[in-house]
């Protein structure tokens, strides 16, 4: 809790705020058909090799094809990705979605550069390992192909270095400094010669064999599903002057929204859904501010009042009104949107919803029960 003093009209306010973290209904930013209630996934490890270079200079290349790999190719066909909302099967036919995603060629590159200031002759070695993946969604009844992505996994320095098995020894090299800048490639040239055979088989090992694919596509698959999420930080305050009549009527409906988004926080993370009483309480709470914030002449009065409107219309999912708040502070200077990465994405929030309400008859069936089971 903090407390700080702010001034408008030569009358002293003072407000203390706090920091909560509740959930909304985070809506898909793509919609599944709604032929589709079950999916089935493929790993295609058919084309995917691995390319090692070091600066101009090609060290090695190598299949995923080759013998040695055939365990991770088995592994590969057992593991699985969720596809929004659907539910997993293992069959095919009508109403069930293949997801087809290939990994193509990745490649590592490895550069040297200059590290630090300009005038200093410090040169490190920087790498990279990029991993495209092309994601094709077919029809499973008539093979017809209902949408394709193509998308890169990079893994930089210490990610990278993490993912094979002499990390230690590639950690210390990316972290040394070379005084000049051919000294630096001559290091990376020589430790990727001498690491060409394990590299790709630790690499092919973990995307593969061990799905760390999968880390990964939770992110992506975030676009196509429907779920409970974080709001992230927000604030709120409450009037330090208790004498006030009017501040303590504010007070006893913010401190209201504290609890009610401490409560639906609660159920979201425990239980995974969300009460319709309480998101109905705070509308109330939302209508009420509403008609406070346009009486008010004192504009930092109006100020806290609109954050706390803020918050609400985040949690009822109001993301339309939720951006107006959004951009009304910022113009003020009273919102820091670097703490909370949702409140420059208010207005996609706001059509992704509205995308989702206009094609709901169109939209598979998982949408609804998982609405259903989220808002209850």
């Amino acid at each position: 809790m903090a407390a700080f003093s702010l001034t408008a009209n030569s009358q002293k306010v003072k407000v203390s705020t706090q920091t909560i973290d509740t959930y909304f209904v985070k809506y898909p930013e793509e919609i599944l058909s709604y032929k589709f209630l079950e999916y089935k996934t493929l790993i295609d490890v058919t084309n995917t090799k691995i390319v090692i270079n070091s600066g101009i200079e090609k060290i090695t290349e190598t299949s995923i094809n080759e013998n040695i790999f055939t365990k991770i190719r088995n592994d590969g066909k057992q593991n699985f990705l969720p596809i929004g909302n659907l539910k997993k099967t293992g069959s095919s036919g009508s109403g069930i979605l293949d997801a087809i995603v290939e990994i193509g060629t990745m490649n590592l590159t490895s550069k040297a550069d200059r590290s630090g200031v300009a005038w200093e002759n410090k040169f490190r070695i920087f790498m990279t390992l990029e991993v495209p993946l092309k994601i094709t969604f077919k029809d499973s009844f008539n093979g017809e192909v209902v949408r394709e992505d193509m998308v890169t996994i990079k893994y930089e320095n210490q990610k990278f270095a993490d993912m094979i098995f002499n990390k230690d020894q590639l950690q210390t090299l990316l972290k040394t400094d070379f005084t000049t800048i051919n000294a630096a490639k001559e290091a990376s040239s020589v430790f990727l010669k001498a690491n060409a055979d394990n590299i790709p088989m630790s690499v092919f090992d973990l995307l593969v064999g061990s799905n760390q694919i999968a880390g990964y596509w939770t992110s992506y698959n975030k676009k196509y599903k429907l779920f409970l999420e974080k709001t992230g930080t927000l604030f709120l305050g409450t009037f330090k002057d208790d004498k006030n009549e009017k501040y303590a009527e504010y007070n006893k409906n913010i401190n209201r929204l504290k609890e009610l988004s401490k409560e639906i926080g609660n159920s979201a993370f425990k239980d995974n859904y969300i009460s319709k009483d309480k998101l109905n309480e705070i509308q109330k709470i939302s209508q009420y501010l509403e008609s406070e914030t346009k009486i008010n002449t004192n504009e930092e009065v109006t100020t806290t009042l609109e954050t706390a409107l803020l918050t609400a219309y985040f949690i009822t999912d109001d993301f339309e009104k939720a951006s107006q708040i959004v951009e009304k502070l910022k113009s003020k200077g009273k919102i820091n949107m670097r703490l909370n990465h949702y409140l420059s994405l208010m207005k996609q929030l706001s059509d992704d919803k509205a995308r989702f309400e206009e094609n709901k008859t169109h939209s598979s069936a998982t949408y609804t029960d998982t609405l259903f089971n989220s808002l209850k």
